[in-house]
């Protein structure tokens, strides 16, 4: 290829694809992950360590996406986000790089998205114009901040664990590119400026300091040709650039901290392990917290937490970074800080002297193999987590695709040293952090507040995008769509719905309860229930974490054809094929286990607790509005699920066996209904298993409850936070396909501009429920709370007295087909089918919305909007702030 010279080539078995490696003359680099793929991604990674906490990597990556040279839109991200066919798009700050990916099952779009996203990092108009930058970083009215970044920032600062981590991480790198946070600090962001944005951009954004991604099914000269002709051609050579890795004290000092929260103490210890592309290690390390710490038989856990030393327990691997660290983390912290780290150093030691047990470390391979099989990223494509994967090694301008090859790793990680690892990393090392949460007894001091700088921002707003600017993003059309709705085949054999798949070493099966029989108090305590039952019995503990792959138990409230409302407890479940007959008999029995009247009951319900309370003040959303106990919004295979509501009795004591006991029993008394996706070649044995899991419980007639209106009036939870979640959920009446059209206006236009442009926060969104039976608009990390609550009561006259553009209109159609043509994974089939299942949705009842979805024109958005106006004065709002 012309002005390109090939480094690397090589075949990966394990992801079915040969990969090249490009260095371009002016010194970027190019890899191109070839196969079959559709869903094409592409990506421009820039390395941007930081040698401060003023953010200014986080600013410049939101502030290249507010347009360019070739595309002058104010915001040309969200003219492609509510307009373009798209599986991911969006901008990510790492501590020492930043990420600028797309990917699109849509050639044309994917073309247009490449386009973009190319000019936006080679020529942004953040350049020339400070308003993006008051925008996007910081800016003062004199009386008060502002800014998308900073508030951001608030809403991840005020988090006490995220506070004492940063605190943690500015110990163990002090002196180093990771001691800052690359995100930006409140108090530090507002100290940069304009030219501190356009200093770091030209130091950093050189494509000799980047790695372009290409992955899937594509003409490869084609886009290398492009993207010289756009891009790199314009640019002088420089060497690429490589990172030397960072050196660390030996010894660090503890950290304590008090800070004004509910009352938990947290504490954390930060171990820095290997490097990045040291893979085995990496590797190693994640078995080794798994085995120690995270799996319920854990050492750590049973040290900690059966001594009542802490209630929650957990341990990640950070190796997003070039110097990878481990970190594990406490709450509900009972204990001094003395007892703490002796306890966890001398869960150290017994490994380093006894081992891992041998049946843990299986168990945790055996899930580990699944994870891998399985590649469940997310909502991340798998070609973007190989992308990041990349990364770990091509960032710092080492040659390596070793990250991919996991089939060597479980080869290797047989014969592992762990006691090596053990001593070198963790056995008396580490830097211990702790954090005490304190009520606030004197009145904050005010922010100081710098002199009025908004002017380039107020200027910068109030500018309207030429008309031409839209029309140079070239996307699909309406027209261009398929009219086939996605409708996912089925069987219902018996009692088992069955989906049946091509893709072979794992099966996932659901049973799903009736739970009309159970009150909301029972429902509730039903959680608690949940969080014991796979963990109280140590060996059934056991089996679960060896058998089975992936296990979550969820409460569904879906209405069915009648419209009438039904209740399940849903119990899913993801095993290797190998494991099918035992996996689905350690469910059996986690569902016929009794429990005693013992501390170890207490503790697990405690713990919920803690956990549930923590989900609850993270989350503002019309479920605390409802009648329904938990929401999940579904709409042609896409869903939602918002959340689970806060339950006046949830502080209450359960500790008793009986009650526990009575809920098992009460729950599986109707028997289950068993949705299984797998591949035809195991439909048998799963059969006989399910046989046998079937005849352990009988069916039986219970009473029937049902729910209760849901909280009457307005709600608001206090917490320290210096930013809110606001929801507001109005009732409504009316069921079509344009619905999700409305709903893409007020979330992409509407929102977008008056929410998150306009009022700061980091985001909000509206949704319609299935079956027009309300509309939800909620904003996360916002620094307002009436302001925005009247933005959310004008969505209606939005809608209504909007002169809509047949383009624009058309730009929303895109985006609401783009969120239910996405791809549908395996693990998700279950899922899709039954709502369909429970609604009979059938195939013809798709193709009549997915018809009145792209039939949407402005009367039909205007009657929504009036439809809306008519009962927006009987919406009821919540606040977590």
């Amino acid at each position: 290829m012309k002005n390109y010279t090939l480094l690397k080539k090589e075949y990966i078995d394990e992801i079915s694809s040969e990969i090249y490696l490009y260095e371009h003359r002016c010194g970027a680099w190019l890899v191109y992950v070839e196969n079959d793929d559709n869903n094409r991604v592409f990506s421009v990674a820039f390395s941007t360590p930081v040698d401060n906490n003023m953010g200014l990597a986080h600013i410049t990556e939101h502030s290249v996406l507010c347009g360019s040279e070739k595309y002058p839109l104010k915001d040309p991200f969200n003219v492609l986000d509510k307009g373009s066919i798209h599986t991911y798009l969006n901008a990510v700050t790492y501590p020492d790089k930043t990420i600028y990916p797309i990917a699109s099952t849509e050639e044309k779009d994917f073309e247009t998205l490449l386009r973009v996203y190319v000019d936006a990092v080679h020529a942004p108009k953040m350049l020339e114009d400070e308003g993006i930058f008051r925008q996007e970083g910081h800016r003062s009215n004199g009386s008060e901040y502002g800014g998308i970044v900073l508030n951001e920032m608030k809403g991840v600062y005020s988090d006490n664990e995220s506070f004492l981590g940063q605190s943690i991480s500015a110990q163990v790198f002090e002196g180093t590119r990771y001691a800052y946070d690359s995100g930006g600090i409140p108090e530090d962001i507002v100290k940069s400026n304009y030219e501190d944005l356009k200093n770091f951009y030209r130091e950093h954004y050189h494509p000799s300091n980047a790695v372009l991604y290409l992955y899937g099914k594509m003409d490869i000269e084609k886009y290398a040709a492009l993207l010289d002709e756009i891009y790199l051609s314009h640019y002088e050579h420089k060497e690429h650039i490589k990172i030397a890795s960072v050196k660390l004290k030996e010894k660090f000092e503890d950290i304590y901290i008090e800070k004004s929260g509910m009352g938990d103490t947290y504490a954390s210890s930060m171990y820095p392990v290997c490097q990045s592309d040291d893979y085995l290690d990496v590797f190693a390390n994640e078995v080794l917290l798994d085995t120690v710490v995270n799996i319920e038989l854990s050492p750590m856990k049973k040290a900690l937490i059966d001594s009542k030393k802490a209630l929650v327990i957990g341990a990640c691997l950070d190796n997003s970074i070039q110097t990878v660290n481990a970190v594990v983390g406490l709450n509900g912290v009972t204990a001094s800080r003395k007892e703490i780290k002796e306890t966890i150093n001398s869960v150290w030691l017994d490994v380093y002297e006894n081992g891992l047990d041998k049946k843990a470390l299986e168990g945790v391979l055996n899930n580990a193999k699944y994870n891998c099989l399985e590649e469940d990223y997310g909502y991340k494509p798998k070609g973007l987590y190989y992308n990041i994967q990349l990364l770990s090694s091509l960032i710092y301008g080492k040659i390596s695709f070793d990250a991919l090859k996991t089939n060597e790793l479980f080869e290797k990680i047989k014969n592992y040293d762990f006691k090596a690892l053990v001593e070198k990393f963790y056995l008396n090392k580490g830097c211990y952090g702790f954090l005490k949460e304190v009520s606030d007894t004197e009145e904050e001091p005010k922010e100081i507040v710098s002199e009025k700088n908004d002017e380039s921002y107020i200027n910068y707003i109030s500018k309207e995008d030429p008309p031409e600017a839209l029309a140079s993003i070239e996307i699909t059309k309406p027209s261009e769509i398929s009219r086939q709705s996605n409708y996912i085949y089925f069987e219902q054999r018996d009692d088992i719905i069955f989906t049946p798949v091509a893709k072979k070493g794992i099966v996932y099966v659901d049973i799903a309860f009736p739970a009309d029989g159970m009150t909301e108090k029972e429902i509730s305590e039903t959680r608690l229930l949940i969080s014991a039952m796979d963990a109280y019995d140590d060996e059934l503990a056991a089996k679960k974490e060896y058998y089975i792959g992936s296990w979550s138990v969820n409460l569904h409230v879906n209405k069915n054809e009648k419209g009438q409302t039904v209740k399940y407890i849903v119990f899913c479940v993801g095993i290797l094929a190998e494991f099918i007959e035992e996996g689905i008999a350690v469910v059996t029995a986690m569902l016929k286990q009794k429990f005693a009247e013992d501390d170890k009951l207490s503790v697990f319900v405690n713990r919920q607790k803690i956990l549930s309370a923590k989900r609850m003040l993270n989350y503002a959303a019309a479920t605390y509005l409802t009648a329904q106990v938990a929401v999940s919004d579904y709409y042609y295979g896409k869903y939602l699920i918002l959340s689970y509501p806060m339950c006046e009795h949830m502080n209450e004591d359960i500790t008793h066996s009986v009650a526990m006991n009575g809920l098992l029993e009460k729950l599986t008394i109707n028997g289950g209904f068993f949705y299984v996706t797998a591949n035809e070649e195991y439909y048998g044995r799963i059969k006989k298993a399910l046989s046998s899991f079937k005849v352990e419980f009988t069916k039986g007639e219970v009473k029937k409850y049902s729910l209760s209106p849901g909280i009457l009036g307005d709600v608001a939870y206090c917490v320290p936070r210096e930013v809110n979640l606001n929801a507001m959920s109005i009732p409504f009446d009316y069921d079509s396909g344009s619905l999700l059209v409305a709903q893409s206006a007020i979330s992409n236009e509407y929102l977008w501009d008056e929410v998150r442009i306009k009022g700061g926060a980091y985001g909000a969104g509206a949704v319609f429920s299935r079956y027009g039976k309300e509309l939800t608009l909620s904003s996360y990390r916002d620094p307002n709370i009436g302001q925005t609550y009247d933005v959310f009561k004008g969505a209606g006259d939005y809608l209504l007295k909007k002169d809509f553009t047949s383009d624009e209109i058309s730009r929303f159609i895109i985006g609401a087909i783009n969120g239910i043509d996405a791809p549908i994974k395996n693990y998700e089939l279950n899922e899709i089918v039954r709502v369909r299942h429970i609604r009979n949705i059938t195939k013809e009842s798709m193709q009549q919305r997915r018809a009145q979805l792209l039939s949407t024109d402005i009367n039909e958005l205007h009657k929504i909007g009036a439809l809306i106006n008519d009962r927006v004065c009987e919406g009821k709002i919540c606040t977590s702030g």
